[in-house]
């Protein structure tokens, strides 16, 4: 009498598999919106040094300009006044430094940090 083996996964072993994979999904969906908004930060800077006038324009002038690409853009995680750091080069021009980190709760106590720096240079006059 020959003895045929079942395979394939069990019911637990597809309700584990289907935790994990839903588990991800959620990872998925609290971290996206937080690299589009990323994304569309650094969109905007480079927006805002490629302009014609940014070469000419003071610190203030560039946040005030970043400001209004940020809210076309529905940026929503950061502080221009606490996270962009604009500095100047020693071979003339500008540099716009960000910096800033976003924390999010996941479940109960566990919760995920985030931390974003890029820069983008602004042409000297």
């Amino acid at each position: 009498m020959s003895k045929r083996r079942q395979t394939g996964i069990s019911s637990i072993g597809l309700l584990l598999l289907l935790a994990v994979i839903g588990f991800g999904v959620y990872v998925a969906i609290r971290l996206v919106p937080v690299y589009i908004d990323n994304w569309q930060i650094s969109q905007s800077m480079q927006t805002v040094a490629h302009r014609a006038d940014a070469a000419t324009m003071s610190g203030s002038q560039l946040r005030t300009a970043l400001k209004r690409e940020f809210e076309v853009g529905y940026v929503s995680h950061m502080d221009l006044a606490d996270d962009l750091t604009i500095r100047t080069g020693a071979s003339g021009g500008r540099l716009m430094v960000y910096d800033y980190t976003v924390h999010l709760s996941l479940i109960g106590n566990v919760s995920l940090l985030v931390h974003f720096v890029d820069r983008q240079r602004v042409p000297g006059s």
